[in-house]
């Protein structure tokens, strides 16, 4: 073995200039009023958690055995879960079925998440 310390490869990037053209302002859409008798974000959070409680039956072990990694608060409660991919796209696809028309897939994910801390905390 001979004493000399092997350095790793320096890679070195081509002197070029790059001009950054700031982006362009995106074209106006049209804007439509909203339908009368429909809310402009469709149902409320409140209906949408109580479809979930009514007809969607998650089960606690289930979800346990799936969580990748979890965090608590202060009072020791679950405030933020993470899931194993595949379980987690299971999940989102169920909760977006069970939306009901005109719900935006924002307000159903989030639904969604709080419902599964529901059943957690049960």
């Amino acid at each position: 073995m001979s004493s000399q310390q092997l350095s790793p490869p320096v890679f070195s990037l081509p002197n070029k200039k790059v001009k950054l053209t700031p982006p362009s302002p995106p074209a106006p859409g049209p804007i439509c009023p909203p339908s009368k008798g429909v809310e402009e974000d469709g149902p409320s959070v409140f209906e949408v958690l109580n479809i979930f409680r009514q007809q969607w039956f998650l089960n606690r072990d289930h979800l346990i055995a799936n969580i990748l990694s979890a965090q608590k608060d202060e009072h020791g409660r679950l405030m933020w879960v993470d899931f194993q991919p595949a379980f987690h796209t299971h999940l989102v696809w169920w909760a977006l079925a069970l939306c009901p028309p005109r719900c935006p897939v924002a307000k159903g994910k989030c639904c969604m998440f709080v419902f599964v801390l529901e059943v957690l905390h049960q």
